[in-house]
């Protein structure tokens, strides 16, 4: 005859059962779990991030490349292609009046003194003589005609917008330069003249000048004398 189990044993094989099952979650999610659901929800996966900006290397077609210029239409209705502007060009120095150039209209600096470019020879001395105006280009040209009669080999050339006259061997030995009242004849020697040109400084060094004013007589005055003392004497060496 079969016995029944006692109320001790049946408490004892439930508790066991229970045991052995495994332990099921709790239906009511956690305030962290749930966070972490919304943010897989609302942020789209990596790939597709990814997918949706547009590739550095290429231009964005939206955008018009920067090699292509955009076509305009005018007024008109023609179709013009926009241009971009030209940088200015550097304006070029005029150049100085030379022998090379004789029908160039030449400036006048101060004093009416002829702006003329660096140059040996006649030439752009002859140059500077066209170019002084007035009762000045006469009494340039007396003391030009001067120098070379008492000086038969002299070299001639224009210096710092100046006639300068020397000869092989000795240098510079007279120059010429207008002014606004008078020609300023200078000697680079002239302490070695006599008498002694009236014009110098303590900042002159060896040179010695004479001005030529309106009405004063080239011929009687004594440029003469001090231009054939100069040629004998040593000039100024550039």
């Amino acid at each position: 005859m079969a016995t029944s189990p006692r109320p001790s044993q049946r408490k004892s094989a439930v508790a066991k059962s229970r045991s052995q099952q495994p332990k099921q979650a709790s239906r009511r999610p956690s305030a962290a779990s749930s966070k972490a659901a919304k943010q897989r929800v609302s942020k789209p996966p990596a790939s597709q991030s990814l997918a949706a900006q547009p590739s550095k290397s290429q231009p964005s077609k939206s955008q018009p490349s920067a090699a292509k210029p955009s076509a305009t239409k005018s007024s008109a209705g023609t179709s013009t292609a926009a241009q971009s502007p030209t940088p200015a060009r550097a304006r070029k120095k005029p150049a100085l009046p030379s022998a090379a150039s004789p029908n160039r209209k030449v400036k006048l600096l101060s004093g009416d003194n002829p702006q003329i470019a660096k140059g040996d020879g006649a030439a752009p001395v002859q140059a500077y003589l066209d170019a002084i105006p007035g009762w000045k280009q006469a009494v340039a040209r007396e003391v030009d005609q001067l120098i070379g009669e008492l000086v038969p080999d002299v070299q001639r050339a224009v210096r710092w917008n100046s006639p300068f006259y020397g000869r092989e061997g000795h240098g510079w030995i007279v120059a010429m330069h207008v002014f606004s009242k008078y020609v300023k004849v200078t000697f680079f020697n002239g302490q070695g003249l006599r008498p002694l040109p009236p014009g110098g400084t303590e900042r002159s060094g060896n040179a010695r000048w004479f001005d030529l004013r309106e009405g004063m007589s080239v011929a009687s005055s004594p440029l003469a004398g001090w231009i054939q003392q100069a040629a004998r004497l040593p000039g100024w060496q550039t």
